[in-house]
C-alpha cells in the first residue's frame, strides 16, 4: 500500500544530454519531485498526479527478479564504497523500467528523509518480510555490504531454482496442452461427420465408436462444461487461500505423489536450507533466521514444521532436538546439525545440507523430465489415435459384411 502522505506523479522532462525522458517518482509533493529531479539533472517540463488507485499499482510487491536487481547493485555499489543515497541516484538515472523507478524514487525519498534502509524497505510494500528482516540485522550488525550480497546470492539461486523447475515442465505442459486442443478439435469438427455417415448407413456401431460419439455430443455444451470447470477452479482456489484444513490437506496430498511431490518437497527444502544458510551467515540468530523461513515457505506441511521449530526454539530447545521433533529435514541432514551444533560450524553445514538437497532436486528433475515425456507421448497417442480408431472400426465391419 502506498502510504498515505505520499503521492505519485507521471513526469515528462530533459535530461543533461538534451534527451526526452519521462517516468513515474513517488512523492510528497510536487517541490520535492523537482528537487529529486534536480538531482538526477532533469530539467522538468510537465507532470501530473495519477489517481489513487492507479498509483496503488506501482504499490505492488516486486517480483524476485526485480528485487534480486535492487538488491545486487545495492550489495556492489556498498562494496565499492558508495553510501546507499548515492547509489539509489545512480539507479534512478540508470532505469529504465517505471515500476521500478518509482520503487527507487520512494527509498531514496524515505533515506532523505532519515529514513533506515530496512525501514523503507518496509514502509514501500514492494518488498518482503525476509528483505527487511535481512538488511534490519545487517544495519545493527554494520555488515551493510556482505549481508546485501548474502542476500543477492539468496535471491540468485530462488530465481535459477524457479527456471529450471520451468525449463523441467514446459515441454510436457506444451505437448500436453496441443494434445487437449487437437482432441477437441476432433470431437467438435471430424466425429460429427463420421456420425452423419453412419447415421445413413443404419449399421449397429461398436460400444467404443458409441462412447466417443456421445462424448462428441458433450462437446456441444463446452461452452457451459468451461464456465462449470472454472467456477470449481475459483472455488477450489478461495477454499485454498481461506481454509487453512483444507489447504494443509491439499499440500499433503501433493507432496504423496510419485516424483512430482518428491520434487516440491526438495524445491521447498532448497529455499529452506539456502535461506537459513544466508540469515545465520549474516549474523541472524537461529530462531530468527526460522521465522524468516516462516515467510518464504509456500507448502503448509513445511510451513507447520518450521513453526514447530520456532516453537521449540522459544522453550530453549537445542536446533538438532527441534528439528527432530518436527521430522523436518532426512536422518544424515539431522546428524549433520547435531555435529555443526557442538563444533560451531552451523552455517557451514547449513550450506552443505543446502548444497546437498540441491543435487538431489536436479536428479529428481531429471528422473521426472525422463519419466514425464514418454507419459506424455503416451497420452497424445491415446487421445488422437483412440478418435481415429473409434471413427474407422464401423468402416472395417462394414468392408468385413461386404466381403
Amino acid at each position: 500500500m502506498l502510504p498515505s502522505n505520499l503521492n505519485c506523479f507521471y513526469w515528462q522532462g530533459i535530461n543533461q544530454s538534451g534527451q526526452s525522458c519521462r517516468g513515474i517518482h513517488i512523492a510528497d509533493s510536487q517541490y520535492t519531485l523537482i528537487e529529486q529531479l534536480e538531482l538526477r539533472q532533469i530539467s522538468l517540463l510537465k507532470t501530473h498526479q495519477l489517481p489513487r488507485i492507479v498509483a496503488q499499482t506501482y504499490a505492488r510487491k516486486l517480483s524476485v527478479t526485480k528485487r534480486h536487481q535492487i538488491i545486487e547493485q545495492l550489495a556492489n555499489s556498498l562494496t565499492a564504497g558508495l553510501s546507499v543515497k548515492q547509489t539509489l541516484s545512480l539507479m534512478l538515472n540508470s532505469i529504465s523500467d517505471k515500476r521500478l523507478a518509482a520503487v527507487l524514487s520512494f527509498l531514496h525519498h524515505q533515506i532523505s528523509q532519515g529514513e533506515s534502509l530496512s525501514e523503507s524497505l518496509r514502509q514501500s510494500g514492494h518488498f518482503t518480510h525476509l528483505d527487511h528482516q535481512f538488511l534490519y540485522i545487517a544495519e545493527q550488525s554494520g555488515q551493510l555490504s556482505q549481508t546485501c550480497n548474502y542476500l543477492a546470492q539468496y535471491l540468485t539461486g530462488q530465481i535459477q531454482l524457479r527456471r529450471r523447475l520451468i525449463k523441467a515442465l514446459s515441454y510436457p505442459l506444451v505437448v500436453t496442452i496441443m494434445a487437449i486442443g487437437m482432441f477437441g478439435f476432433l470431437l467438435e469438427f471430424i466425429v460429427p461427420q463420421f456420425t452423419q455417415l453412419f447415421t445413413s448407413l443404419h449399421t449397429p456401431l461398436p460400444i467404443y465408436t458409441q462412447w466417443i460419439i456421445k462424448l462428441a455430443a458433450l462437446s456441444h455444451y463446452s461452452f457451459e462444461i468451461l464456465i462449470l470447470f472454472v467456477g470449481l477452479i475459483f472455488m477450489a482456489r478461495y477454499h485454498y487461500q481461506h481454509h487453512h484444513r483444507f489447504k494443509l490437506r491439499v499440500d499433503e496430498f501433493i507432496l504423496h505423489i510419485p516424483v512430482l511431490g518428491k520434487m516440491i518437497q526438495l524445491k521447498e527444502q532448497v529455499k529452506l536450507t539456502t535461506l537459513l544458510a544466508a540469515t545465520y551467515q549474516s549474523g541472524m540468530p537461529i530462531k530468527q533466521s526460522f521465522e524468516c523461513a516462516e515467510q518464504i515457505c509456500t507448502n503448509q506441511v513445511f510451513v507447520r514444521q518450521v513453526t514447530g521449530c520456532v516453537n521449540a526454539l522459544e522453550h530453549g530447545q537445542s536446533l538438532y532436538q527441534a528439528v527432530l521433533d518436527v521430522g523436518l529435514f532426512n536422518l544424515e541432514q539431522q546428524q549433520l546439525l547435531k555435529i555443526a551444533q557442538e563444533s560451531g560450524t552451523l552455517a557451514t553445514i547449513l550450506a552443505k545440507i543446502a548444497k546437498m538437497d540441491d543435487d538431489r532436486l536436479d536428479v529428481v528433475m531429471h528422473i521426472a523430465v525422463d519419466m514425464i515425456e514418454p507419459i506424455v507421448m503416451a497420452l497424445v497417442g491415446l487421445l488422437i489415435g483412440g478418435v481415429i480408431i473409434a471413427m474407422y472400426l464401423p468402416i472395417f465391419e462394414i468392408g468385413n459384411v461386404i466381403h
